[in-house]
């Protein structure tokens, strides 16, 4: 299957090799009072610019980080920018294991309407992207996880966070029409044009062990994954 091929040239792992158990990265200092800021998102059809895809515009402040999940059937590089001049890693930060997405953070040169662009060097257009600003997030990455099956609802696997304060976020490779978030966890409004995988968040502010959701309709089979900021 596409995301099976995309892991194996990414990565050189099979799928089942992501299922293990949950990654801690450890570094920076934790902030408090984390907020959700706005979203942008799109899908590129064939016939788009070969291997780019730009999201929908979303408010962004001056020093929010901007975190980019860029989606790509290839194991190919991907290059962010932003209208607002923000400045990307030219490696990912992290990635959602089983479902193709690779996650890039930036923080915001500047206050305005922001669209990001993903572009890949294999020239494919058939992408996805979801962005959106945070306020009061350092950045790092905490702890990840993931996990496939095809029951309802999902689950990435438990992830057990190290700070307070935490943002999570999850996606799942299903069509927004085959999978919906479960409460508490939210789909923001503009994070919805994404035609692969759905893209869920939830600001938590104690240690505890958690674990992504979806309800799932249709049957098939699905690849969760979860990351975790602070």
């Amino acid at each position: 299957m596409r995301l099976t091929i995309y892991l194996t040239l990414l990565l050189g792992l099979s799928v089942s090799a992501w299922a293990i158990g949950p990654q801690v990265i450890v570094g920076g200092s934790p902030s408090s009072g984390i907020t959700f800021g706005a979203a942008g998102s799109a899908h590129s059809d064939p016939g788009a610019p070969p291997g780019v895809v730009t999201s929908s515009s979303f408010a962004v402040s001056a020093g929010q980080k901007i975190i980019v999940l860029c989606f790509s059937n290839t194991a190919a590089t991907e290059t962010v920018t932003d209208s607002l001049g923000t400045t990307f890693p030219g490696i990912p930060l992290f990635t959602m294991p089983t479902t193709g997405y690779t996650g890039y953070i930036g923080t915001a040169a500047s206050s305005g309407s922001d669209a990001v662009s993903c572009t890949d060097s294999s020239g494919l257009d058939h992408k996805d992207i979801v962005a959106f600003s945070v306020s009061n997030l350092s950045g790092v990455v905490d702890q990840q996880n993931s996990n496939y099956g095809t029951t309802s609802p999902s689950t990435s696997g438990a992830v057990t966070i190290t700070h307070a304060n935490e943002l999570l976020i999850s996606t799942i490779s299903l069509a927004p029409s085959q999978a919906t978030a479960n409460s508490p966890w939210v789909t923001p409004s503009g994070a919805g044009s994404a035609t692969w995988t759905v893209f869920e968040y939830q600001i938590v502010t104690s240690t505890s062990s958690y674990n992504s959701s979806f309800a799932v309709t249709g049957g098939g089979l699905w690849y969760n994954a979860i990351a975790t900021l602070y």
